[in-house]
């Protein structure tokens, strides 16, 4: 028989072990229940889990790491274990998730990468360990266990250039490295280069001709030219070394088939059953054998009379005479009942049919409720209608452009300029409809026209106003809201519009005085009552900012803008879900709103939610699909998730949409930056500046990345000339210090920064390059006596005080650290107060190990997953004696972080100190084999002979 009549995968798997192993987990609450109703620690289940894992014990380690988990679903060891039980019992897609979840909780990369890609295999989702983003992760040993796997998954997905891509990279860092070598053997196979297989694969057996994967392709090779015998030495060799492997006992039966060697094939067939029950190929290959050998007001009292009479009419009236649910509507939309009114019109129109005059009042009560999605659904019908009515004709126009439907104002607005070629108001959203269809420099120049023709005209003040400010073009708004201020000193919508300009400044403290005046007048203002809200909320009194809210929205529950402040002070507390689902309650009628959408997009951005994100941004470019802003975010999440190809199409997209905007221009310089294309980055900022040669930012965002890319001349050229024209201004100064800095004149960027300090104290962050170039060498004398003057003339800020602190760590007085410390944890003033205490726990190891189980027990509780924090507690509860405490925190501790030599001198410390000498030892003979230079070298060198002479005098004494 031929080995081709049947086919296999070597991820085939039958339910056989899956069900015996789900039997087990949906037993083992209730078994945990009886074995485990004393509370337990989750590191004594986790070491006993792990004692019945290595031996093979699957079932006991189950239940045990189950219970730990119940214990603390966050032990990280304890996932990792359970994730390798499921990846042992074929579980691929329980494995991938608990090894996920390990990734996501900052566990270790190199210590779950290969399980993971494991998982990743058996779910065959290849494409995503091909597009793995851990790499710079990855120790060099893990690299290339990484780099292998990716070139397994490539051959499986039958991209062979991928497959030697990865394991050419391995061999270029390691000639001789034998997975590299196998694995390039591997793909020579696939293409039927038998030469050069065979070439590979003796080279790698000639390095270690025990290896079973060596011998197993060594053996295909033979196979598949028609050597059987042969193969069946080198299959036979490989089945020895790894009986357990379905993949070599696959090959070996077909070889042995291949020469009817069919009780052979039994034998290893039934073997490998044995102990994978489930191999879907060795089922089929053992049937085949078998049958082979016989086997989500109006305030006049007259309307409040005709009120009154309607009250008291009975419902079949209205039924009978449409006419009086008109006249019940217009009553209520005159008291400002709009749901009523709205009930009202509705009914009559239903009642007698579409009319332009119940159009309009319907359309206004819609605009009343905050429905512009209802009101433009009634109105555009009767377009053509509109058009001899220039007032409600723009009323449809701005419906149009807020809707997302500027396409159906511009035949609108072209009518209408013909029709009132005069018409301020015409010529108003003429230039409106400009800035929306993304030609703002053609827009903004027809409103600045409108503003020299006519400069005291409050309609052109007003839009010129709103216009410009919604644009952020702060001093062109400034100019048109104080000529208004100044024709109209006591006008409340006037103040409520400087209100909102003094936010948009960030003068909030003026904002908030000038709105207490406002309401003090007119205390019912609805426009005022939320720039308040607004303001306290900029002034972090979030608070009173919601409870403000709150009373709005009681008023006006569909007030978009109050629904949007109220979701972003959720977003911002951190309430990331709750504020989601507030935006998505508004979207509900919204669906098609830009605000909405964009608010929803921040929410998903503020949680790394890039795949929803990207739902959002690709319906927000849909709606705006030549709005700079969408598409310099869409390229950004195209980035974060490593689509480069697409982000490079968006960011060539930004160009084109925004070459007339700098600030497009300059988001595009930074994208072909990250995207690694220096020439086009420069060419964009260099164009952004082009068309603003006297913005200095962008002057200075120019210079420096001329010199981030060691272009020092044109850096210095550029400097010289913006120093000629601003000669006192601090950031030209910073600037010129970081290019002396990039030249390395050290000397000469500190008497710089020195220079700035001098000017303003509160310049941090050229006091932290002065920190800097001290570590390089600078005085710290001078750096001293700048720096503690700032703390001493500004004692209550956070950062100078932090700096000086760490500078003691490092370099100066330990005790004067702990001091400065100290005044910044009684001050409440650090941003992250567990690295305070877990800096101060460091600080009192050696001088008060009391003091230093207090600062760390506090770390600990307030960020329990911080790899730094898990290593200080780990460390001063061994420290004080308290080996079994500290056992799973140092484990977690190293799995966050198996790189850092001294948590894992610390771990095996602390095995040691447990009995634990075996487990202890592996540690220490990787940790001392490296090159690492640590702190606690000698001390695990001095650990490792004593547990060497122990098991030693054990070995005599036996």
């Amino acid at each position: 028989m031929q080995h081709s009549k049947y086919l296999y995968d070597s991820n085939d798997l039958s339910m056989n072990r899956k069900y015996r192993f789900a039997r087990i987990i949906a037993f083992t609450p209730f078994l945990a229940l009886f074995l485990f109703s004393a509370e337990a620690h989750e590191s004594d289940d986790y070491e006993k889990a792990l004692q019945a894992f290595n031996k093979s014990e699957y079932e006991e380690a189950y239940i045990h790491v189950r219970n730990s988990l119940q214990q603390n679903p966050n032990y990280l060891p304890a996932k990792i274990l359970i994730g390798q039980l499921f990846l042992k019992n074929g579980l691929y897609e329980e494995a991938y998730i608990e090894f996920s979840e390990v990734l996501e909780n900052d566990g270790d990369v190199n210590l779950v990468v290969e399980p993971w890609g494991r998982s990743l295999i058996g779910m065959r989702d290849y494409q995503q360990i091909i597009d793995f983003d851990y790499a710079k992760k990855l120790t060099p040993v893990k690299l290339n266990k990484w780099l292998s796997l990716r070139g397994e998954a490539c051959i499986l997905m039958r991209t062979y250039t991928c497959a030697e891509e990865s394991f050419n990279e391995i061999l270029r860092k390691d000639g001789v490295n034998i997975d590299g070598l196998n694995g390039l053997a591997a793909v020579a196979i696939k293409q039927e280069d038998y030469i050069k297989a065979s070439e590979l694969v003796d080279k790698a057996l000639s390095l270690n001709n025990e290896s079973a994967v060596a011998l197993d392709i060594k053996g295909q090779i033979l196979r598949q030219q028609g050597q059987f015998d042969e193969a069946i030495i080198y299959l036979t060799r490989a089945f020895s070394l790894q009986p357990e492997n379905p993949v070599i006992s696959k090959h070996l039966v077909d070889a042995y088939i291949s020469i009817s060697d069919f009780n052979s094939a039994m034998h290893v067939a039934q073997k490998t059953l044995n102990q994978t029950p489930d191999d879907i190929f060795l089922m089929f290959a053992s049937g085949w054998l078998a049958e082979q050998l016989p086997s989500v007001q109006d305030e006049t009292s007259q309307i409040d009379k005709v009120a009154e009479r309607l009250s008291g009419l009975p419902d079949e009236l209205f039924a009978a005479e449409p006419s009086l649910r008109y006249l019940r509507g217009m009553v209520a939309f005159l008291k400002e009942q709009y749901e009523s009114a709205r009930e009202d019109f509705l009914a009559y129109q239903a009642a007698v049919g579409e009319n332009i005059q119940t159009a309009l009042l319907l359309g206004k009560t819609y605009l009343a409720l905050d429905d512009e999605k209802s009101a433009l659904a009634v109105l555009e019908i009767h377009e053509s209608k509109l058009h001899g009515d220039v007032s409600h004709a723009l009323l449809l126009a701005g419906l149009y452009i807020t809707q997302g439907k500027s396409f159906k104002a511009v035949p609108l607005i072209e009518a209408l300029e013909t029709r009132y070629p005069e018409s301020i108001d015409v010529r108003l959203m003429a230039s409106r409809l400009l800035i929306e269809r993304r030609r703002a420099k053609e827009g903004f120049e027809a409103l600045d026209t409108l503003l020299e023709d006519f400069p005291e005209s409050r309609p052109v003040l007003t839009a010129h106003a709103i216009a410009n400010m919604q644009a952020s073009r702060i001093n062109a708004a400034a100019k048109s809201v104080e000529q208004l201020s100044s024709l109209y000193p006591d006008d409340i919508s006037v103040m409520n519009m400087k209100s909102g300009l003094l936010i948009l400044q960030n003068r909030v403290t003026e904002a908030h005085e000038l709105l207490d005046k406002i309401l003090q007048d007119s205390p019912d203002l609805f426009a005022a009552r939320f720039n308040k809200a607004n303001v306290l909320f900029r002034l972090g009194r979030s608070d009173e900012a919601k409870a403000l809210l709150e009373k709005l929205l009681e008023l006006k529950p569909a007030h978009i803008q109050s629904n949007l402040l109220f979701a972003r002070i959720t977003l911002v507390e951190g309430r990331y879900d709750d504020a989601i689902r507030m935006y998505r309650r508004l979207a509900l009628n919204n669906k098609d709103s830009v605000a909405i959408n964009a608010a929803i997009l921040s929410a998903y951005l503020s949680k790394n939610d890039y795949a929803e994100a990207l739902v959002i941004l690709k319906k927000l470019n849909r709606l705006e699909p030549e709005n700079p802003q969408h598409i310099a975010q869409l390229a950004q999440v195209y980035l974060k998730t490593g689509q480069r190809e697409l982000a490079s199409i968006e960011v060539n997209k930004l160009g084109l949409v925004g070459k007339e905007t700098p600030s497009a221009l300059a988001a595009q310089s930074q994208f072909w930056l990250a995207l690694g294309d220096n020439d086009k980055a420069l060419q964009s900022i260099r164009s952004a500046h082009q068309l603003v040669p006297n913005n200095i930012e962008l002057h200075l965002q120019w210079i420096a990345l001329l010199i981030s890319t060691s272009q020092v001349t044109n850096a210095n050229t550029e400097l010289e000339m913006l120093r000629k024209t601003h000669p006192d201004n601090l950031r030209v100064i910073f600037k010129q210090a970081e290019l002396a800095q990039a030249q390395g004149q050290n000397g000469k960027a500190f008497a710089l920064y020195q220079s700035i300090m001098n000017a303003d104290a509160t310049y941090d962050l050229a006091l932290a390059k002065l920190y800097t170039l001290v570590t390089q060498g600078e005085s710290s004398e001078a750096f001293l006596a700048i720096i503690e003057k700032v703390v001493s003339s500004q004692p209550e800020r956070y950062f100078p005080r932090s700096l000086l602190a760490q500078y003691h760590f490092y370099y100066g007085d330990e005790k004067v650290a702990i001091e400065h410390y100290e005044t910044i944890l009684e001050a409440n003033s650090a941003p992250n107060r567990f690295a305070l205490l877990n800096r101060l726990a460091e600080l009192h190891i050696k001088i008060d190990i009391d003091k230093s189980i207090e600062y760390s027990t506090q770390a600990y509780a307030l960020e329990p997953q911080d790899p730094n924090v898990l290593a200080t507690y780990g460390w001063v509860l061994a420290l004080n004696g308290e080996f079994e405490k500290s056992l799973p925190i140092m484990r977690d501790a190293y799995l966050r972080n198996a790189v850092s030599a001294d948590i894992r001198y610390h771990l095996a410390y602390t095995l040691h100190h447990l009995g634990q000498n075996e487990e202890a030892s592996e540690h220490l003979e990787e940790l001392l084999e490296s090159s690492a230079n640590f702190s606690e070298r000698s001390n695990a060198e001095r650990l490792k002979d004593k547990i060497q002479s122990a098991s030693d005098a054990t070995s005599k004494t036996s």
